[in-house]
């Protein structure tokens, strides 16, 4: 199978010959979204971000219904600068499965980068809600909360984040 010898190489750091073998998986599974989405994913991993957005694409209309695909596709916008773009695709992962912590985390930093102070930080406090050790959201949410000027809520968000990362 293709696809399996796509991952082999993967694995073993050949990225090119990954895709290559991606690239010829696709017409054998023409309505398989995954496949384009993990074309799509290596062309990130390469710093291909603007041929990884139209792989992503070309999964989305197969099926909008992918969370890691608009979670993903989001990244590469941001990579690209295209945050506000990034922000519209976050939220459409949110609105499929708004029980990930992380997508909520990466809108954060992304409505940070808006200069939507105040959305940024919801987005970090319902991340840690969401899930109470994520290491990230308690970083981010202590600088959103020091650019805000709330310094005892910043030390306490960076002491979690101390807490959950004692370091080597």
């Amino acid at each position: 199978d293709m696809q399996e010898a796509a991952l082999a190489a993967l694995e073993q750091g050949r990225k090119e010959e990954a895709l290559a073998l991606l690239e010829r998986s696709i017409p054998l599974y023409p309505g398989f979204p995954g496949a384009y989405s993990a074309k799509a994913e290596l062309l990130k991993q390469m710093g291909r971000n603007e041929e990884s957005i139209q792989a992503f694409d070309q999964s989305l209309q197969l099926d909008l219904a992918q969370t890691d695909t608009w979670f993903n596709k989001a990244d590469a916008l941001d990579n690209l600068g295209r945050v506000e773009e990034a922000a519209l695709c976050y939220l459409k992962s949110i609105d499929l499965g708004p029980g990930d912590s992380r997508v909520w985390c990466d809108l954060g930093h992304v409505l940070g980068k808006l200069q939507a102070k105040a959305e940024a930080l919801a987005c970090y406090e319902h991340a840690v809600r969401l899930k109470p050790d994520n290491l990230t959201a308690w970083f981010n949410k202590a600088g959103a909360e020091s650019n805000a000027g709330c310094y005892e809520e910043a030390i306490h968000s960076f002491e979690r984040f101390l807490a959950l990362n004692p370091g080597p």
